[in-house]
């Protein structure tokens, strides 16, 4: 037998078996990639865990063209462990991200929508009230298609109307509406649109593009994001899912354009950035440093010094980093 084993760390070794080939990349993957891919290792079964999430789901619907059959490791389940809100987030945000219209729609769910948007608001509201200390709820209004793919974004038309289905099911269940992790200016406007209509607080928060520091997956710059949202009264501006090091030039950015609260939650890593005149790569295939704890926390502190009061924690962040921010912003 012969493996290809994709992870976005490389395994130890000693827990391989014989005759395999790593694969160090991170989701999303493009469906037409998934089936090259397969096709090119002459892949027989695919073996994965459910993890849920859109941004690696394109291999399943490659495996389901090709015939191919899959199997999918249950999740465990959970240990008792601490909260993000036990360890220190003043806010949570319902894991709503990937439960758009259109992403359902890949799957025939829909119909599910609303069910599932309440049921991510429920689950944070229990949250919410386990926590020993006072927490509020932010639901998102995330990327309606796959995250980073600015080429996907609908009409103006279409995705306003679909932000506005989203915020009118969210803002009476919630105190601020997170339009996050947006790829390009048209995106953000009409997330911000629709968040805005609303009573409740409104942040809004762009993605920066692969190893390119100061630029949307748009190939935007982060002020021209800026300037297209501008007339809206949104509360504060942030960038997320992003290297670190990314959001640290962002804040000095940010704070010369608003007076507003700004702020970034990151991946735990910092992003090479790219050599001049160097093409940027799809997000997953970016050189990466990865950041422990004590790492992340040295990179938010630059985030602070530059103005930011808005902090967190994006993709492979854990209650630890946040404990970590919390000892930052309560020490001074």
């Amino acid at each position: 037998h012969s493996y290809v084993v994709r992870s976005v760390d490389p395994p130890p070794p000693r827990s391989l078996p014989p005759n395999a080939q790593i694969i160090a990349a991170r989701g999303p993957f493009a469906l037409d990639d998934e089936r090259s891919l397969l096709a090119r290792h002459g892949i027989d079964v695919i073996v994965t865990k459910n993890s849920g999430g859109a941004a690696t789901a394109a291999k399943l619907a490659a495996a389901r063209e090709l015939g191919l059959p899959v199997i999918m490791v249950a999740r465990p389940e959970l240990p008792e462990s601490k909260s993000v809100a036990d360890a220190g987030a003043d806010v949570i945000t319902i894991n709503n991200y990937a439960v758009t219209p259109p992403l359902l729609a890949r799957e025939g769910m829909e119909a599910d929508f609303e069910a599932l948007t309440l049921k991510a608001v429920e689950l944070a509201e229990r949250a919410r009230d386990a926590s020993r200390r006072p927490v509020r709820i932010a639901g998102s209004l995330p990327p309606l298609e796959t995250s980073y793919r600015s080429d996907l974004v609908g009409g103006d038309v279409e995705i306003g109307a679909v932000y506005e289905r989203m915020a009118e099911l969210l803002a009476p269940r919630v105190e601020i509406l997170l339009c996050e992790t947006l790829s390009c200016a048209r995106e953000a406007v009409a997330a911000a649109r629709a968040a805005t209509a609303s009573d409740r607080e409104v942040w809004l928060s762009w993605t920066l593009q692969g190893n390119l520091p100061d630029r949307l997956p748009s190939g935007e710059t982060l002020e021209e994001a800026f300037d297209a949202a501008s007339a809206f009264p949104v509360d504060g501006y942030l960038v997320n899912c992003c290297g670190a090091n990314f959001v640290t030039g962002a804040m000095e950015i940010l704070r010369k354009l608003t007076d507003k609260p700004i702020g970034g939650y990151a991946n735990s890593a910092n992003v090479i950035p790219a050599r001049e005149g160097e093409a940027s790569p799809a997000p997953e295939r970016v050189e990466r440093e990865r950041l422990d704890v004590e790492a992340y926390g040295e990179v938010v502190k630059e985030w602070m010094s530059r103005g930011a009061t808005i902090v967190g924690g994006c993709c492979g962040t854990r209650p630890s980093h946040i404990a970590r921010l919390r000892q930052l912003i309560d020490s001074g």
